[in-house]
């Protein structure tokens, strides 16, 4: 199968990025998008540009902070990514989606994954969820 090559790999929070916070007794996003990637099998993150956008709880996103995201995403297409995979919460992720597919005006795919547990949490589905999103992401 036809496979894109560099893929953009950008980190904006969310549960799919937190670990447990002994001091605050919770979880909180901790985790970088470079942390994500190298949980990916080296197969998978061997083409990643990996950018760490934002460390935080989906909820406290807003549409002008979603709008500086697409910009981004702009930036890296237009630098050569063939493909996007952007990990974010789940409390947001159909609406930033959708915003990005509004303003979206370029062929490369941008997919959107999170997670409903943390990495490292029995039962977690942040790293198939990664996975295959990265296989979308690069798949022609």
């Amino acid at each position: 199968m036809p496979r894109r090559e560099k893929i953009a790999f950008v980190g904006t929070g969310g549960t799919v990025s937190m670990t447990f916070n002994e001091n605050q007794n919770g979880f909180i996003p901790t985790l970088s998008a470079g942390d994500l990637a190298g949980m990916l099998p080296p197969g998978l993150r061997n083409d990643l540009d990996v950018i760490d956008w934002s460390h935080q709880p989906s909820s406290h996103y807003t549409i002008p902070m979603t709008t500086d995201l697409v910009e981004l995403l702009r930036k890296h297409v237009k630098d050569g990514a063939s493909g996007i995979v952007v990990t974010c919460g789940t409390d947001s992720l159909e609406e930033m989606a959708y915003l990005t597919d509004l303003l979206w005006a370029y062929p490369q795919p941008v997919v959107f994954t999170g997670s409903m547990l943390p990495p490292g949490l029995q039962g977690s589905d942040a790293l198939a969820n990664l996975a295959q999103a990265v296989k979308a992401a690069s798949s022609e």
